[in-house]
């Protein structure tokens, strides 16, 4: 069994992580996920059992900048505790089930905490919203961040690279569409001949269901 906590925040997560679990055994009772929001009515619409526990906090982005981030990093930090608390009583109740995590570093905690197999899918290695001052606080969670990753039996990041140790690069993360290339075209408003694109050498993009399929 796996119990998979999805990141709340958008729908991006919950995307990657219902095109990770169409490449697993396709038995939808074998895998139970926990999130929050609208990634809750995604993942439920697909079949999956899921638990609405989180609640993220909001941020404001204008022209692709973070605003206020400071403000919102000590919302961040209040967030990721209630989560420890939330998940904490899932975790204990389901002593044999493998912990999948994607970016919700509150379960990877506590699947430590408790010695249980812990998968981590994230392409954030550290962040860096803070300047000044605030930036040393920052820093050091980048890196409580990376020793926690390091301590994972997996890390599966979802860009190109070289795998290394525990990590395993396996490239862009998609779901396959139901209609064909025509479809799309017209769709999109694609001219045909530029909707093609090449794959990059090592683009391995269900590589990580076998990663999860080994360890669990």
């Amino acid at each position: 069994m796996i119990l998979f906590f999805t990141s709340p925040i958008g729908l991006g997560h919950a995307t990657r992580d219902l095109a990770i679990c169409e490449k697993l055994n396709g038995d939808r009772h074998k895998t139970v996920f926990i999130s929050g929001n609208g990634a809750c009515s995604l993942i439920a619409k697909r079949g999956y059992r899921v638990l609405d526990l989180y609640t993220p906090e909001k941020f404001m982005v204008k022209a692709g900048e973070l605003h206020h981030s400071l403000l919102w990093f000590i919302k961040y930090i209040s967030y990721y505790r209630r989560c420890k608390r939330d998940a904490q009583c899932v975790i204990e109740n389901r002593r044999n089930d493998t912990i999948v995590s994607d970016e919700d570093f509150a379960s990877i905690a506590l699947g430590e905490k408790e010695n249980r197999k812990r998968i981590l899918i994230t392409d954030i290695t550290e962040t860096h919203f803070l300047k000044g001052i605030a930036s040393i606080l920052e820093k050091k969670i980048n890196t409580e961040m990376r020793k926690m990753m390091a301590r994972c039996d997996c890390v599966i990041l979802p860009k190109s690279g070289k795998d290394t140790d525990n990590l395993v690069y396996v490239g862009p993360i998609v779901r396959q569409l139901d209609a064909d290339r025509k479809a799309l075209r017209d769709k999109l408003g694609i001219e045909r001949g530029l909707q093609k694109t090449q794959k990059k050498d090592g683009y391995r993009p269900y590589s990580c269901s076998r990663s999860i399929f080994k360890i669990g």
